[in-house]
């Protein structure tokens, strides 16, 4: 399984040290793997700290940014907003028709940021999750988006 990686400044000071635990990564790796196998969340050992990504997911959930918010305003489904997956924090999850929607700004446009993007996608793939990419404010790429879904929800 490959490496991943924090490539945002922002998060690097809130995630500088996303792995608090005593125990080796690639144990970690394996229970976070064996967790979306599974469908179950990690459940840590007593006395040790969550990961520094759980807080982070909640303070995202806490305050959305506006475009996650003029999504969830016109999205009908009870989907899970920056839940955890693995190392990453996708913008909409839906464990049980596996799919993942990403919200994409201004900010997307950076070659940096597209080929980060790029990982993300390659990794939620592995796991069998659609991955589909919404542009912020973008109507069309909304309803685009929403008749894909809707497809899946009823195969």
């Amino acid at each position: 399984m490959s490496k991943c990686k924090i490539y945002n400044k922002n998060e690097i000071d809130l995630l500088s040290e996303s792995i608090n635990l005593k125990i080796p990564k690639l144990t970690l790796r394996q229970s976070r793997v064996k967790a979306l196998k599974t469908k179950t969340k990690l459940s840590f050992l007593p006395g040790r700290k969550k990961p520094k990504i759980y807080t982070f997911a909640k303070t995202l959930n806490e305050n959305l940014p506006r475009s996650e918010k003029w999504f969830q305003s016109l999205w009908p489904f009870k989907d899970q907003f920056n839940e955890v997956f693995g190392c990453f924090i996708p913008d909409v999850l839906n464990r049980k028709y596996k799919y993942i929607i990403e919200i994409d700004g201004t900010i997307h446009q950076i070659k940096a940021v597209k080929k980060r993007d790029r990982k993300k996608d390659l990794y939620y793939r592995k796991f069998g999750y659609t991955v589909f990419r919404v542009i912020a404010y973008d109507i069309n790429s909304y309803n685009n988006v929403y008749a894909r879904v809707m497809q899946i929800r009823n195969l």
